[in-house]
């Protein structure tokens, strides 16, 4: 079989922990071809999410009734899922990650977010925002980077992924 191509191969169609993957290692530098086990391969990704809700620093509210900070690690990125609800008491909305985002130059996340103002549903997206080398998110009325109103009802909820430092 050394002289097939990787697609020429017979599928497999149940995957053991001690089946082996071939990997090439360091492709942008002196690549090689090795090999390695499902179980070692798959040991670096987290099967589940973490729950961050009670870790986070939240600020931009005064009472919360949704609190829903949830993670999941894949190598260096980490896939965010979040909802918070609860009474404004500030202009800014923001929230604290595990992780600080990787230090490069230009990685700024921004992604749509749903929202509510004053006890109003935005009728069009707000925006999320989290930058370079910080584990602060961001999260304004509009992709203007809009302020809040500090009363009534506010709530922020969106998904986004990003490399951590």
């Amino acid at each position: 079989m050394a002289d097939l191509k990787i697609t020429e191969l017979p599928a497999l169609t149940t995957v053991l922990g001690e089946d082996l993957l071939a990997i090439v290692d360091d492709p942008t530098g002196t690549a090689s071809t090795k090999k390695i086990r499902t179980d070692d391969f798959f040991a670096g990704i987290k099967s589940s999410l973490s729950n961050y809700s009670g870790t986070s620093t939240i600020v931009g509210w005064s009472s919360l009734t949704t609190q829903d900070i949830v993670y999941w690690e894949v190598g260096d990125t980490v896939f965010v899922n979040f909802a918070i609800n609860g009474v404004s008491d500030d202009t800014v909305a923001t929230f604290t990650l595990p992780y600080s985002s990787a230090n490069v130059a230009g990685n700024i996340v921004y992604f749509p977010i749903r929202a509510a103002n004053n006890g109003v549903q935005l009728v069009t997206s707000g925006m999320g925002e989290l930058v370079a080398d910080s584990a602060t998110v961001a999260c304004y009325l509009n992709w203007a980077s809009a302020a809040w109103i500090s009363s009534n009802a506010k709530y922020v909820m969106g998904q986004f992924f990003y490399k951590k430092a």
